[in-house]
């Protein structure tokens, strides 16, 4: 008796199977990729907008610091930055704020450059500069402002200068009019890096910069701005001054901008 050959499974091919529907089928199956297609975009979009998302009227909601704290110069609760909620105020780092001593804190940026202008510091450094003298100040336009400026800012993630690190070159010109790759004012930390959203996720900084020879005895310092578009508080630091920890100034996760400052003197 011949043997009989195996059965063989033949498995459609998929355009078998495509050839064995009817047109109004084929259409049901191309609408529903279609939908399932668009709702996942939609998805996708909205939670890059989430991330990336801005109070419409972003208003000054103070965090309560845990250094003491002296407002306008007078001593004061640390629960007192919250009476100012809805107003912004300077938080000024010095060397008592470094030293976990004191934190200043001012209403008005007035009354925080009169506080620098009555206590001036001698710098360690300047960057040489063959230019000849000038003088800015608050009436000078903020890129003019930044371009009097070399150096570069630190940010970092997580506190103690851990995480990720972003740095930010100061002016765009050099002291003697050159051009140097620096960032300049940064109006919203929410595309200032390439793929990266770092609004509100600055836990500390290193103000590596300073004013240019020519200016001193000016001082400069660097602002972090509480919302984009440099509004909100503002937190002054010092050049050539880090601080390890934006918790003790109840700024760590705020900062949304940046830009720069000088002293009177």
């Amino acid at each position: 008796m011949a043997a009989t050959a195996p059965t063989q499974t033949i498995q459609p091919s998929l355009a078998s199977l495509f050839d064995n529907r009817s047109q109004s089928d084929l259409a049901l199956i191309g609408s529903a990729y279609l939908a399932g297609l668009k709702t996942g975009l939609e998805q996708a979009a909205s939670r890059t907008g989430d991330d990336r998302s801005e109070p419409t009227s972003p208003t000054c909601i103070h965090k309560i610091p845990l250094l003491p704290v002296a407002i306008d110069g007078k001593r004061a609760a640390v629960e007192s930055v919250k009476d100012f909620d809805g107003k912004p105020l300077i938080y000024l780092l010095d060397e008592a704020a470094r030293d976990g001593e004191l934190l200043r804190v001012f209403s008005q940026a007035s009354k925080a450059l009169r506080h620098l202008e009555d206590n001036p510091t001698s710098p360690k450094s300047a960057k040489k500069s063959k230019a000849p003298p000038v003088t800015l100040d608050t009436s000078s336009s903020p890129q003019q402002i930044a371009n009097a400026i070399g150096g570069s800012v630190f940010l970092w993630e997580n506190s103690n200068f851990s995480g990720w690190l972003w740095r930010f070159g100061a002016g765009t010109t050099s002291s003697s009019g050159g051009r140097q790759a620096g960032n300049g004012n940064i109006n919203d930390f929410r595309t200032a890096v390439f793929l990266q959203n770092i609004n509100d996720k600055v836990s500390s900084v290193s103000n590596q910069s300073e004013v240019w020879a020519n200016l001193r005895p000016q001082r400069s310092f660097v602002v972090l701005h509480q919302h984009i578009n440099f509004a909100g508080a503002q937190l002054w630091v010092p050049e050539r001054q880090g601080f390890s920890d934006l918790r003790q100034f109840g700024w760590n996760d705020v900062a949304s901008s940046l830009s720069y400052t000088l002293t009177p003197n």
